[in-house]
Parts: C-alpha cells; structure tokens; sequence
C-alpha cells in the first residue's frame, strides 16, 4: 500500500494498530476521570464517603488488575492493591457506570445473590487487550497465552449478549448471568428472566473441547447449551445436550 507523507518505511499494520490501542486508551481515561468523578457526585453519602476513602487514581491501577486476573477474588485483588475489600466493594460499581466492565451477576434467588459474588467482564475485548503490558508483538495478541485469549473472548461473548437482551431494548424481563456453582457455565440466559426449560448455557473458552460446564449446569434444567470457541468446525455432544460453535457464527447470528 501506498505510505502516507512521513510514514514512508513503516509497517502500516502495525501503525494503524497503535493508532487504534491509542484512542482506546483515551477512551479509558475519559472513563477513569470525567466519568469517575461524575458517579462520585451522584453517590449515596454513604458510598460517597467509602469511596472518598481512597484516591480515584487507584481506578486504574484496578482496572489493570481485572484486566490480567480472570477470576480473581475481592481478598486477592485486596492484597494486589493494599485497598480494603469494603472500598474495593465501593470501586466496582464506578467501572460499571463508567462502562468500562459488566457486572454478570450469580443465577438464583436474592439469598444466593448475597453469598456469591458477581463477575466482572470488560465490555469490550478492545478495552481489556488496551489495558494490558504492551511489546512489539502483543500489540495483535500474538502472543496471549491461553488463559488472557480466553478472557477476551468472554468479553466478546458478554458484549454480545448484553446487546441482545439488553433491557431498554425489551419489556420481557430477560437475564445474563452466570452458574456461580462449581464446574458451572459462563452463562445462564433466560429469555423470560426465569430460569427453567428455556435456559441456555454458554460455556466460551480458546480451544475448548469439553463442554461438562454445560451439562452440568442443565442438570438444574435448561434447553441446551453453547460451546463458543475459536474453533472452525460446528459440533454436538448429545450427552450434555451442547452444541459447538466457533466464535465467528456466533457472532453472525447475534
């Protein structure tokens, strides 16, 4: 392709790719500041008092660590960050607001709710991916190991179906949530908001080739299940009532 003025010699590819990593990553600070600040001014007293408790500028360092931990729990980051788990509680919800990552809460009652955690997703695979160490070659995911290349397609999952049944777009009180239960799936999917014969399972991984996650979490009831992953071939496993689906036919009948 033809080099614009004074980018003669340089890699295009990568060039537009760092342009890109760039605006992304003035979309996060406009998210950790002006938005931040403007939650803050929103916030119950009590919130507001728990969150003043420490400086807003730990939202990235927050953001950061959510970003390369899958999974991690609200002592673990505490420790990470030397932050209360109380004012870790109080920071979450400023990323929700500010768009910046997804609360997936647990499938089941309020009783459950209280005992489990929810999940925080990113809402875009672009923002975590920005958020993480840069090198000449992690610049286009080269080299993610697998654990970080699974992340971001739970992302992209999540972003998807978050669209889908977002509510503001239908008055049917429809879920996105996860089965907190051991060996559970990524998500729960209740078209009616209820769980029962119309669930859908979800379990998304890079190279996934089990799908007990799904017919694990059926046994509590359920249509079928989904297997997203980055695989190129459709599959079924009739035991666990689960289909496999490359990430890329999801994403087109989405």
């Amino acid at each position: 392709p033809t080099h614009p003025a004074g980018l003669e010699g340089v890699d295009l590819r990568q060039h537009q790719l760092s342009q890109n990593k760039n605006q992304i990553n003035r979309v996060i600070r406009r998210l950790l500041t002006d938005d931040a600040i403007w939650f803050l001014n929103q916030a119950p007293p009590a919130a507001e008092a728990q969150l003043q408790s420490v400086s807003l500028a730990r939202l990235p360092d927050l953001a950061v660590v959510l970003a390369d931990g899958e999974g991690l729990s609200l002592t673990t980051m505490s420790k990470r960050l030397e932050i209360q788990v109380r004012t870790l509680k109080a920071m979450l919800p400023v990323l929700v607001a500010g768009g910046l990552i997804t609360e997936i809460p647990p499938a089941g009652g309020g009783r459950l709710r209280s005992t489990k955690k929810s999940k925080y997703l990113f809402a875009a695979p672009a923002l975590r991916q920005a958020l993480l160490p840069s090198s000449p070659n992690r610049i286009d995911g080269n080299d993610y190991d697998g654990r970080l290349r699974g992340s971001l397609l739970e992302d992209t999952v999540s972003m998807y179906l978050q669209r889908l049944f977002d509510p503001q777009l239908s008055s049917s009180p429809r879920a996105v949530e996860y089965d907190s239960q051991k060996g559970g799936a990524d998500f729960l999917v209740s078209p009616d908001g209820r769980h029962g014969s119309q669930t859908v399972a979800i379990e998304v991984g890079y190279q996934k080739k089990s799908s007990r996650q799904v017919g694990s979490s059926l046994k509590a009831g359920g249509r079928y299940g989904l297997v997203v992953t980055n695989q190129t071939r459709i599959g079924l496993d009739e035991k666990n009532s689960a289909v496999y689906v490359p990430l890329e036919l999801f994403l087109l009948v989405i």
